[in-house]
């Protein structure tokens, strides 16, 4: 591939806009984001309809090619697990679709999954493929490439192509085999971290303190989103 097939135009982070893109990829409309606008307000975040089936959520991280961030990670915690599906990002500014992708084939979501979709046929190839095929697989994928760009195009702050951006998707699920909370990243080297048993929603404290601490480590900045995939209300 060249240098233009290897390099998209970000997913701006918008709720409307994801969930649009999740029910193109296969989720039933039975589901769709949220904004989480508070991470200390009980009142704020009781609104958001539960469970929270997955998380994304989007940081700056201005040393992505250095990966410089991956260096501050306990990495005891770190794990080739075969209770999640993990997703290794190959292609530049693809980190949003990435985390769409964790966030639909992890967890309580899969029951969610419209037959014959795009995203069941996806999980169907990849379920068994090793991390470097399954990678491969989803570069080949003309399908996906045409959705992403479908959705990149309506975002109100997307940059060129070429374009590195500093702001970084990550998600954030509860695996429906062992109970564990884990954090999903495409650009970390090492694969998922298993942050432990998840007793409680996914949108409580246990994954609540980890995402402040991403936000504490980068003091001087100010745009940070988070959303939160869950029911629709009826």
């Amino acid at each position: 591939m060249n240098e233009k097939e290897f390099s998209w135009i970000p997913i701006e982070c918008n709720p409307s806009i994801l969930t649009e893109y999740l029910w193109e990829l296969g989720i039933r409309k039975d589901l769709k984001f949220y904004d989480v606008y508070s991470l200390d307000n009980p009142d704020i975040l009781s609104v958001i309809p539960k469970p929270v089936y997955s998380l994304l959520f989007v940081f700056p991280m201005k040393n992505l090619n250095n990966n410089n961030d991956f260096k501050k990670l306990d990495i005891s915690l770190i794990t080739d697990d075969q209770n999640i599906l993990w997703y290794k990002q190959s292609i530049k500014n693809s980190c949003g679709t990435i985390a769409l992708l964790h966030a639909a084939s992890n967890g309580d979501v899969r029951n969610f999954i419209v037959p014959n979709s795009l995203l069941e046929n996806i999980l169907n190839e990849v379920e068994n493929l090793d991390t470097y095929s399954r990678s491969r697989f989803i570069e080949s994928l003309l399908q996906l490439k045409i959705i992403h760009s479908k959705f990149a195009s309506q975002g109100k702050t997307a940059p060129n192509t070429y374009e590195d951006t500093s702001f970084h998707y990550i998600c954030f699920v509860k695996s429906s085999k062992n109970g564990h909370l884990y954090e999903l990243d495409g650009r970390n080297p090492s694969g998922p971290i298993d942050h432990g048993i998840l007793n409680e929603d996914l949108l409580g404290n246990q994954t609540i303190q980890i995402i402040k601490k991403y936000i504490h480590e980068r003091k001087k900045e100010i745009q940070f989103s988070l959303c939160a995939l869950a029911s629709v209300f009826h």
